[in-house]
C-alpha cells in the first residue's frame, strides 16, 4: 500500500471514515426513533423496512447513474445526498416527522454510492495490487462499521444533536475531499456523453449508445474514442481523446475509420 498514490489513499481511508460516520447513526435508528421521538414499534419497524429496502436494491439506480454521469460525479451526489440526510436529522429534533425523510435520505446516498466507488477503486488500482488494495478497502469498511457504535452509543440519547453535528460535519469533509478526485475515465463514464459542438463542427452528434464510437485504446488513465461522420465518406476521421467524462480535446489521423 505504501506506493499507492493521492486518490486511491484517500479513497481507502473514506472506506474507514464513511461506514465510521454512517455507524455512528443508523444502527441506533430505532432507539431514536421510538424513545427520542416518540414512534410506536410498529411504525419504526415499517420505517426500517423501507429505508432497508432502499439502500440494498438502489444499487441499480446507482449504477446506472454511474454510466450516465460517470463515477466521481455519481460519488459526489450520494454524498451530498447522505450529508443531507443528517442534516435532516439535525432538523428533526424540532420537528420529528423530518427523521423519516432523513433515514431515506441516508439509504439513498448509501445506495448511490456504492457501485460508483468500486468501479472506481477496480479502474485505479493496477491488476496486480487490485486485489490486496480492495481487500485492505473491506477491511476498513468493516473497522468503520465496528467503531462508530462504540463511538456513538453514549451519546444517541443524551446528546443526538451533537452527535449528529459531528456525524454531518465528518461527511462534508469527506465529500470535499471527493470533489478533489480526478475523474476516471472508463467506458462507462463516457457512455451517453459526447464532445461539444464547439470542438466537433462539420460532425452529426452521436446518440447513446454511441454507435458510430469505437474505442482505439484503453487504460486506467485516458480513453480515446474514434467517430466516423453521420453521412458521407471522410477525408480524414477524428479520434476524440478523453481525460475526463467531460473534458475533450481532438487531434486526427489521415486513414479514415474502419
Amino acid at each position: 500500500m505504501s506506493t499507492l498514490d493521492g486518490p486511491p489513499r484517500f479513497l481507502l481511508l473514506s472506506s474507514f471514515l464513511i461506514p465510521l460516520g454512517s455507524f455512528m447513526v443508523l444502527p441506533f435508528m430505532s432507539v431514536f426513533l421510538h424513545e427520542r421521538l416518540g414512534m410506536g414499534l410498529g411504525t419504526v419497524g415499517v420505517v426500517l423496512a423501507v429505508a432497508s429496502l432502499v439502500q440494498f436494491s438502489g444499487g441499480i439506480v446507482g449504477g446506472a447513474l454511474a454510466d450516465r454521469i460517470g463515477l466521481r460525479r455519481t460519488m459526489l451526489w450520494a454524498l451530498i445526498v447522505r450529508t443531507a440526510g443528517f442534516i435532516g436529522f439535525l432538523l428533526a429534533l424540532r420537528w420529528p416527522p423530518l427523521a423519516v425523510g432523513a433515514l431515506i435520505l441516508t439509504c439513498c446516498g448509501a445506495a448511490l454510492y456504492l457501485p460508483a466507488n468500486k468501479a472506481y477503486l477496480v479502474h485505479g488500482v493496477d491488476d496486480e495490487r487490485r486485489p490486496a488494495f480492495l481487500s485492505a478497502g473491506n477491511a476498513a469498511l468493516n473497522a468503520g462499521m465496528a467503531v462508530g457504535p462504540l463511538v456513538a452509543g453514549p451519546f444517541v440519547l443524551s446528546s443526538p444533536g451533537w452527535l449528529f453535528l459531528a456525524v454531518t460535519a465528518l461527511f462534508v469533509l469527506v465529500t470535499a475531499g471527493h470533489a478533489r478526485l480526478p475523474p476516471r475515465a472508463d467506458g462507462s463514464s463516457l457512455a451517453g456523453r459526447r464532445p461539444s459542438r464547439a470542438c466537433w463542427p462539420g460532425w452529426r452528434s452521436c446518440r447513446s449508445p454511441p454507435p458510430r464510437w469505437r474505442s482505439t485504446s484503453t487504460s486506467t488513465s485516458s480513453t480515446s474514442w474514434r467517430c466516423t461522420p453521420s453521412s458521407g465518406p471522410p477525408a480524414r476521421s477524428t479520434v476524440w481523446s478523453c481525460c475526463s467524462a467531460s473534458r475533450w480535446s481532438s487531434s486526427y489521423s489521415p486513414s479514415p475509420p474502419a
